[in-house]
């Protein structure tokens, strides 16, 4: 059964819209001529014909389409010079009968479980997509964390979940690389992936001296005093002013060795006592303490030169925040140092303590080492960069399957389990769909011993008597299985029929093809029938045995009892419509719908409708103008004459001159305009007019013909036709 229906770019259906229907077991389609019908019958007869348009069979096989309408009756009559015989089960053998019956049965049954399995497929189907997808999510959702960081690692993979998730699938089957930390392998990526590949300037080691030593020279700590066994030194010594006493030696000197305090002469022994104070030994000390000194500020100068080089050498690997901070705090030190050293200098008697720079030291040679040791593994990296960059990918991609590991083995399960439910019903299905191709032809063959043309030509001939058609009907052709249409001398017929006569016999030709087939072998095929306006130039009594066929055959189908699965009416004729739509009180509506095709300018809808929509051809010219959106603005005006014509008809002649003297300037012409087509329409011959087709003459139009049911007392009936709510 077709499931859904989309018409676009035929016809009056556009390429943009177009129309998407959902047809059920049995649909009526009313609409007036030029909607689209033909259009919607032609494209279930061939889709394949119209590229835009499609038919949705389900999850059903296509079924094969019988359809009656003018490209029907061409092809079948019009097109050939006899008749395709239709082949029907005549009285067969009562086994070959029942075979064909319970074969039929087994056929349906099997197809009723392929339509079940294959949609336990498409559920399957849904699941494994479901699956993929949620998979798919989490790879990107790793992709987006890490690719500011690994976005050379993903290239080509970048712009695309599905390919980036194929990528992780391929990788977890060939990736063997170690697992390396992401610290470590961020700090490669910059290396080798997001920065240039260039050289860094090599970090050279210097021997740096031992501060310890340097500071904590016994000099430092050394009290530098004179000779004590020369007298003056008892004086010295209980003084302690010994740095007073060698500052004093100076101005002595200058002074021609006049005491500078009092200015009184000095005797030779007291300058030899002076001098044998301050010795030899006590020089070798100071000098001592001097050459600490230089040697201090020289080690600090050179380390704080190398500082300086390092800072210029431009090498990413240098820490140099950190480096910049040591230098400034042994630069800060080295000063506080040379300064208490010159204190010492200055009063050789005292102990002092320099700060210690050492801890600096240790840490400024784990700054230099570490940037030796990553200078040169850049280096080496750049000088294999492409096997570097190919291992560092696939180290990364080893990372990421470890950040997906437990995703990747849900989704592994869930993808071998649902691949072997599709295997499994997949297999099935095939199996099942072989034992019906099995069947059927068993029916086929069973059908060509039992099929015969002839059972066709005598129920038509039949059916033509019954109803007065007495002076044609249908023969054999001397080609087997034809038929030909044929008058009471045997003359041939086909080109004297009248249009009601071809008409009523192309219908009944149609009828006992929908039990038959222009084959021997497939006369029990399952079928969609489309049945497009079979009434054209029929009168009443064959109109009502069409009707009555028609009916037959929805009935039929509705409750399983033919190989019809499916039913199109499309008409313009109200009479027909309430015909095949009629039921007795005790016939089932199951699977019934109701559909009106209008043409609104150039383009045609539909519109689905709970109950029937049509009831007469008067409320249908009522129903073109109670919904002002919807209003075709080239036959409203015709439409609204129709409707004056019918129904004040029905009352009796209007009195033109009375009736027209209640209307003035404007309203007077349009009211004339109307009411003038009503008296001419019955004894001239009349067209539709055309009136120009803007929104203000339309509405004008509206107001004067509301106007004649106000003048004429019978506002009520337009009240109730227009559907205004009584107040």
């Amino acid at each position: 059964m077709i499931k859904n229906i989309a018409i676009k770019d035929c016809a009056s259906f556009d390429s943009v819209n177009g129309i998407n229907f959902a047809p059920t077991l049995v649909n009526y389609i009313y609409g007036s001529n030029g909607s689209g019908k033909t259009a919607i019958s032609n494209v279930i007869r061939d889709c394949t014909s119209y590229p835009l348009c499609s038919l949705d069979w389900g999850l059903a096989a296509p079924l094969q389409t019988l359809v009656y309408n003018r490209t029907f009756i061409e092809e079948n009559f019009e097109q050939s010079k006899e008749l395709k015989g239709i082949f029907t089960l005549g009285k067969g053998s009562k086994e070959e009968l029942e075979k064909i019956k319970v074969n039929q049965a087994e056929v349906e049954k099997r197809e009723k479980s392929i339509i079940d399995l294959k949609g336990t497929l498409e559920n399957e189907k849904l699941k494994l997509l479901t699956i993929e997808d949620n998979f798919v999510d989490k790879c990107w959702g790793v992709q987006k964390k890490y690719e500011g960081i690994f976005i050379k690692a993903f290239e080509g993979n970048r712009n695309s979940k599905q390919r980036f998730k194929d990528k992780v699938v391929s990788e977890y089957a060939g990736n063997k690389r170690p697992l390396l930390l992401f610290a470590e392998l961020e700090s490669k990526a910059s290396q080798i992936l997001n920065a240039p590949a260039v050289k860094v300037a090599p970090v050279i080691d210097f021997s740096l001296p031992d501060f310890n030593t340097l500071e904590e020279n016994p000099i430092f700590q050394t009290r530098i005093i004179g000779k004590d066994d020369v007298d003056i030194a008892r004086m010295i010594l209980k003084l302690n002013n010994s740095d007073w006493v060698r500052q004093g030696i100076v101005f002595f000197k200058a002074n021609d060795e006049y005491c500078p305090f009092c200015q009184q002469t000095t005797t030779e022994s007291f300058r030899k006592q002076l001098d044998e104070y301050f010795d030899e030994s006590y020089n070798q000390q100071l000098q001592a303490l001097k050459n600490a000194y230089d040697k201090y500020n020289f080690e600090c100068e050179t380390l704080l030169i190398a500082i300086g080089n390092y800072l210029a050498l431009n090498n990413q690997f240098i820490d140099l925040p950190a480096l910049t901070g040591l230098r400034d705090m042994i630069v800060t030190k080295q000063q506080k140092n040379l300064l208490t050293i010159e204190k010492k200098l200055n009063e050789p008697t005292i102990k002092i303590t320099l700060d210690s720079i050492s801890e600096h030291i240790v840490k400024l040679k784990e700054i230099i080492d570490q940037a030796i040791t990553k200078s040169k593994e850049h280096n080496r990296l750049i000088d294999n960069i492409e096997s570097e960059k190919k291992a560092l990918i696939s180290n990364i991609w080893s990372f990421i399957l470890n950040e997906l590991r437990l995703d990747f083995g849900t989704y592994t399960s869930e993808k071998d389990s649902s691949e072997k439910a599709i295997k499994s019903v997949s297999t099935k299905i095939t199996t099942i769909e072989g034992e019906v191709g099995a069947l059927k032809t068993e029916i086929q063959n069973s059908e060509s011993k039992i099929t015969s043309t002839k059972p066709t030509i005598g129920t038509i001939n039949k059916t033509l008597t019954g109803f007065g058609f007495t002076n044609f009907s249908l023969a054999e052709t001397t080609t087997v299985g034809g038929y030909k249409i044929v008058r009471e001398n045997g003359v041939d017929a086909k080109n004297t029929l009248s249009e009601g006569e071809k008409t009523f016999i192309t219908f009944l030709y149609f009828y006992h093809l929908t039990n038959g087939s222009f084959e021997t072998n497939q006369i029990t095929t399952n079928k969609i029938l489309v049945i497009d306006d079979p009434i054209s130039s029929l009168d009443s009594a064959v109109l009502f045995i069409v009707s009555n066929l028609v009916r037959k055959l929805i009935s039929e189908c509705r409750e399983g009892k033919s190989h019809v699965k499916q039913v199109f009416v499309l008409t313009h004729n109200v009479y027909f419509h309430k015909e095949v739509t009629f039921k007795k009180r005790s016939e089932s509506s199951r699977g019934e719908s109701y559909w009106i095709i209008r043409k609104i300018g150039k383009n045609s809808t539909i519109e689905k409708y709970k109950e029937n929509p049509v009831q007469t051809s008067y409320d249908l010219l009522w129903q073109e103008i109670r919904d002002r959106a919807s209003i075709n603005k080239l036959t409203v005006f015709n439409t609204l004459r129709r409707i004056l014509e019918y129904y004040f008809k029905i009352l009796g002649k209007i009195k033109d001159d009375e009736l027209l003297d209640k209307f003035d300037g404007e309203d007077k012409i349009i009211s004339n305009s109307l009411l003038s087509w009503i008296n001419d329409g019955s004894h001239t011959i009349n067209d539709d007019i055309f009136i120009s087709t803007d929104e203000e003459t339309v509405e004008k139009y509206l107001r004067v013909f509301k106007r004649i049911f106000e003048v004429e007392s019978q506002i009520e009936h337009y009240n109730m036709m227009m559907k205004v709510p009584v107040i």
